[in-house]
Order: structure tokens, then sequence, then C-alpha cells
């Protein structure tokens, strides 16, 4: 039998305990007794509650999932329960759904929680990062996949693989916004080469990324089991869901481990790949209400899609239409060099605004159309092919084709050699600008950009203060002081030999050149050096004193010994960073806004490099 005891109204809300005695259940609020259909209403809540201190998240779709006492530790792949308690707009926002997160029971929001918690939480810089740097390209993203007739919310799977960022590679070769591996991107037509890596073609990449996410979701009829394919494979889904007999995804990841085949069952990534997403979606269709900046789609510019013939210059095109390299990189990143294919044509972009002086440039006859991209070098005694292409960084397969030249070299026969595009793209030099009515125009609306953009790169080198926030009359001060500035005197290029300790990142210090200049003079994919590499310093100062940056050393322990006192040129504090549970070189990047470049050679690391966590690196703050 059941004695309940309540006070005198059934409305005041009064303390209440369960207490169980001799087999018998006691609600202690007071000192009367319910009975009958009030006494099972009184148990039923009871027993669904556990207790009246609620420790579930509710909302228009019922309860989602307990979020306090039950949440596991975290891992690499799923961050732990930060103990804050969920708002009621937080609520709304997780109970929010659409086309891809429809019909979750509460039981497997769970972990959709944990991911969505921490990026509210704790790494709200992330969402706000990766908004702006989709920014030029979502509205073509989403347009994409409309048009294709497939859910707007996969623009959020990019979010996962790359941050939007088109220069983005992982430790297995994936490339690009979309993370394509390579026989993947060649089979939807992706050309990568020596010349070009068409999976950095956000346009081309956003295509082919619908195109394979149609196929998936046509193969497993399910959102959820299609963007889990898309991280895992398609193989491994097939082959996981007949070895469990499941047709879900939440169902095949309880019985992953029951799958005979170890290479068959899913990873910790793999299984934390969709609830991310759904964390995602969630927010993204909830921007104003969670506090962040939602992104003016009118701020993306409007992309032409140009052919540009065999050998085309490219820097010289982007300088005729008005624009620096930088802002024809955010939109070429594709581009591995400043000149095109010498055999074939290649697509490219431009804004619209640049697109008429983009086809007057490209209408002109080829030897009218180089200049800026090419460099020339002059053979020396004892050159070989062999030997200018490990100096230059042109494979000797393409210095024949250029120059059409075959050995003995003649001394003094100058080679043309395609300069290299770096690698680091910044979406914030994409804005709209209205269209120049005249090229005299055409010049002030580019020295404008350009000034703008050397301000907001010594705000980003500031510390996050209010005062770091000008007033626009102040902007304007500051730009037209820096206009009024007179150029410096122009610096004689010179070689360097690589000596023991030497990094691109110290050698750019220390030379007073820019890491990507450094690299571009030399043909530098990588900032990996060897001993006794001779490296051409372009425009290297006269003093090469440089700035020297304390080196931090590392105890036994894995902790830093010390903290860095020097200071760098720019104003940049070298410091200390240990690697978290889920750090990447490209996370750790963003997470100190710096270019992922600068950070390996910071660090003398290269791409292939594993970091662990307690791992102590350098980074700039």
């Amino acid at each position: 039998m059941y004695r309940v005891v309540a006070s005198e109204s059934m409305f005041q809300e009064v303390p209440c305990s369960v207490e169980m005695k001799h087999g018998r259940f006691f609600l202690c609020a007071g000192g009367r007794l319910w009975t009958g259909a009030l006494l099972l209403a009184a148990l039923f809540l009871v027993l669904s509650l556990g207790g009246c201190s609620s420790k579930q998240v509710s909302g228009d779709h019922g309860p989602l999932v307990a979020v306090e006492g039950d949440m596991p530790a975290g891992t690499v792949y799923l961050p732990a329960d930060d103990g804050i308690s969920l708002s009621s707009a937080e609520r709304k926002a997780l109970t929010s759904t659409g086309e891809v997160d429809r019909g979750i029971a509460s039981e497997d929001m769970r972990d959709v929680i944990l991911h969505f918690k921490y990026y509210v939480h704790r790494d709200r810089y992330t969402i706000e990062k990766n908004l702006e740097r989709a920014q030029p390209y979502m509205p073509f993203i989403r347009s994409v996949f409309r048009e294709k007739g497939l859910p707007e919310e996969l623009a959020y799977v990019a979010f996962i693989e790359s941050g939007y960022n088109p220069m983005a590679r992982s430790r297995t070769g994936a490339t690009g916004m979309w993370q394509f591996i390579s026989s993947t991107g060649k089979y939807y037509g992706m050309k990568q080469d020596w010349w070009v890596d068409e999976r950095r073609d956000p346009y081309q990449a956003t295509r082919a990324a619908a195109d394979y996410l149609a196929k998936l979701h046509e193969l497993f009829d399910d959102w959820a089991l299609a963007i889990t394919a898309y991280n895992a494979g398609e193989g491994k889904i097939s082959r996981g869901l007949a070895a469990t007999g499941t047709q879900n995804f939440f169902d095949l990841r309880r019985k992953s481990d029951s799958i005979p085949s170890r290479k068959d069952r899913l990873t910790d990534e793999n299984r934390q790949y969709y609830p991310k997403f759904v964390a995602v979606c969630k927010i993204m269709r909830n921007l104003d209400e969670l506090g962040f900046d939602r992104p003016d789609a009118s701020r993306a510019p409007r992309i032409i899609e140009l052919n540009a013939r065999p050998g085309t210059d490219l820097k010289a095109l982007a300088q005729s239409a008005g624009m620096s390299w930088d802002e024809f990189f955010v939109h070429n990143p594709a581009c591995q060099r400043y000149v095109s294919h010498p055999g074939r044509t290649t697509k490219i972009y431009v804004p619209s605004y640049a697109a008429d002086d983009a086809r007057r440039f490209l209408s002109r006859s080829p030897a009218s159309r180089q200049g800026a991209g090419w460099s020339t070098y002059t053979v020396v005694r004892g050159d070989t092919m062999t030997r200018i292409s490990r100096k230059t960084g042109v494979p000797v397969v393409e210095l024949r084709r250029l120059n059409q030249v075959n050995e003995p070299l003649r001394i003094g026969y100058k080679l043309k050699i395609p300069g290299s595009t770096g690698g680091y793209v910044d979406t914030r030099l994409a804005r709209v600008e209205p269209a120049p009515t005249s090229r005299k125009s055409s010049q002030k609306v580019v020295a404008q950009k350009d000034s703008g953009r050397n301000v907001a790169v010594q705000k980003r080198s500031e510390p996050k203060t209010a005062a770091r926030k000008a007033a626009p009359e102040k902007q304007t001060r500051q730009v037209a002081a820096a206009s009024r500035t007179p150029a410096a005197p122009a610096r004689k290029t010179v070689v360097h030999e690589v000596k023991t300790g030497d990094t691109v990142y110290s050698l750019s210090r220390r030379y007073g050149v820019s890491q990507n200049a450094l690299l571009a003079a030399n043909g530098l994919s990588s900032p990996e050096l060897r001993l006794g590499q001779q490296l051409t310093i372009p425009a290297a100062a006269q003093a090469a004193g440089g700035t020297a940056v304390a080196k931090t050393e590392r105890t036994s322990g894995g902790k830093a010994a010390g903290k860095t006192a020097a200071s760098i040129s720019t104003g940049n504090r070298v410091a200390s960073y240990r690697v978290q549970p889920g750090d990447s070189l490209w996370a750790i990047a963003r997470k100190f806004n710096m270019p992922p470049l600068e950070l390996l050679a910071l660090n003398n690391m290269t791409r292939e490099t594993a970091l662990k966590p307690g791992d102590v690196i350098r980074v700039q703050q």
C-alpha cells in the first residue's frame, strides 16, 4: 500500500521527498493523505521525474535527456559536460528541428547536448570564426544544395570538415573545404597536380560535395547515415549495417562493437560526427537567440566564373582587375602558382565588379599578359635542370615544358620561373565593393581596400580590450597617415644558406619579410627546411639583426619551464600553449588568430606533425 501525505492546498509549492520503508513508498509534503486518482498521478510524477528537482531538459517536444549526474567524462571527440544549466533560449534551440535532425529519440540526444553546450558556453570563438570565414561562400553553398533539391543545412558539413577553410588538409591528405581525398576528388572531376588542386576550389568542391551527399542519401535513405558515411566512408557504413542488421545510425552506433571486423566498427570520430553536426545545425538556426552575430549575406560578393587560357599570368590579371593577389586568392585557392597551367584552360573566379577588367586582360595577346607572376633564373656554371629544380622548386618536367630547352644549358641563359602562391586564405579580404566607373576610380578603390586591410591587421595583433575599437574618424586618420608615409627604398635580393636552428619563421623575422613571400620566392609548399639549402630572400633588409624570440624549454614532465620574455617586431608576444584533448594544428592556429604556416614555422613543424594532449608548443598572442 502507498501512503502519500500532502499539505492542505495541493497548489501550494512545498518541499518534498520520497522515502521507502518496509517496501512502501512515502511522499512527504505536509500532513494529509492524497488518495485515488490523485495518488496515482503523484506516484507517476515521482517515478517519471526521479524526484522534485528536475534533471531533464524539456521543450515543446518533450524531455530531451538528463544533463546532470549521468554525463560521461570528456574524450578527444566528445567534450565533457561543463555543469552549466541550459537557459530557456538554449533549451528552445535544442528542441528546434530541420530536415536532417528530425525524430531523434531523447536518449540519443545526450551527445548532441554535450557538443551544443561546448560550442555555446566554452568555444563560442569557433562559431564566430567559422561564420566569418564562411561569409564569402555561404550564399553559393546554400544555392547549390537548394538547386539540387537537398536540405540547405548540409552546408554545415563543411563546418565540421574544415571550418570553411579551403586550404585545410588532414593528416590523411584530405584537402579543401569539403575534405576530399585524392581518389574521390578525381572521381568528381577535380584536377590535382603541381599547378592546381581543385579540391581547394570552394565552388567546384561544393558542387562535388552536394553530388556525393545526394548519392549517399540515395544509398542509405537516411540523412544520419548519409552524413556519417561522408566521414566514415560508404563501404564501412554498408558493411556495418549488414553485420548488425540495423537500419539507422543510432542503432548501428550501439551495436558497432559487436561487428566481427575491427576495421568496420565505428571509430570515436565516426560515432560523434553526426551528433556534432546536429548540434551545429541547432546553433546555426538560432544564432540570434543564442547571442551570435548573424552573417550579412549581402556582404558576400557575386562571383563570375571565367576561363583562363594556358599560361595566363594570374597575378598580372588580378592587378589588371584592380585586386591584390590576396583578394584574388580568396576566390581561387586552387591555384598553386601565379601562372595558370601551360597546357590547358583553367577556371578562375572574380567578383562581379572586377569581371569586365579581367575579361579585357584575358582577351589580350599572350605576350602582353605576362609579367607579375613570372620571375627569371639565370643559368650559372655547373647548373643542370635537376639542380635548378631544387633551387627553384619547379619540377624538371615543368621547367622543360615552360622553357623549351635541353641540356647542356648555356651559361647566362634565362629561364622563366612561375611564382608560388603560398597557402593562406584570409576570407576577410572578400568584400562587396561598388563597381568602379573608370580606371582611375578603380585604382582608388584598391588603395582604400589595401589601407583598410593594414588597419585590420594592426588591430588583430592588439589585446582584445574595449580600447581596441577605434572610432571611424580615427581609423580614417590612421589610413590617411599611412598613405603619407614615404615608400621604403628598394632592397637587394640576397641568398641565405640554411643552418642549424633556422626556420621559415625565424628567417622571415630576421630579414623582415613575410613567410608567404619567403616560401613563394623559393617555390616551397612546406616550411620544412634542409641544412645547407640555399634560400632566396626577397627584398631583404640591410641589417639582418632581426628580433629574438625566447625559447620555451620543456621539463621531463612535459611542462613549460619558463615564460617567453622577448617580443617580436610585430608587437605580438610569443607564449607557450599546452595542447588540449581535441586540439589540432589548425584549431590552435584559429584559436590564436595565427596563419597555420606561421604556427608550423614557429615550432619547426610540418603539416604531418602529430600533436598529443600535454605537448607544449609556441604561439603568438
